[in-house]
C-alpha cells in the first residue's frame, strides 16, 4: 500500500468517525429540545391553562414568551 492510498484510508476512517459523532449529537440534541418542550408545556398546562381562565391564560403565555425571547 502506498502513502496515498494510507492517507486516503485514513482519512475515511476519520471522516466516518466524524459523521457518526455528528449525527450521535444531533440525536441527543433533538431528545433534549423534545423533552425541553414537552416540560415546557406541562408547566403551562398545570400551572395556566388549567387554573385560570382563557384570557388570562393567553396574557399570561404572552408575557412569558416576551420575557424568555428577550434572555
Amino acid at each position: 500500500m502506498n502513502d496515498l492510498e494510507n492517507t486516503n484510508d485514513i482519512y475515511d476512517k476519520i471522516a466516518d468517525l466524524i459523521q457518526t459523532t455528528q449525527n450521535t449529537i444531533s440525536k441527543t440534541i433533538n431528545s433534549a429540545m423534545v423533552t425541553l418542550y414537552w416540560q415546557v408545556g406541562k408547566t403551562i398546562q398545570e400551572n395556566i391553562v388549567k387554573n385560570t381562565k382563557p384570557e388570562y391564560g393567553e396574557q399570561v403565555i404572552q408575557t412569558l414568551a416576551t420575557q424568555l425571547t428577550k434572555e
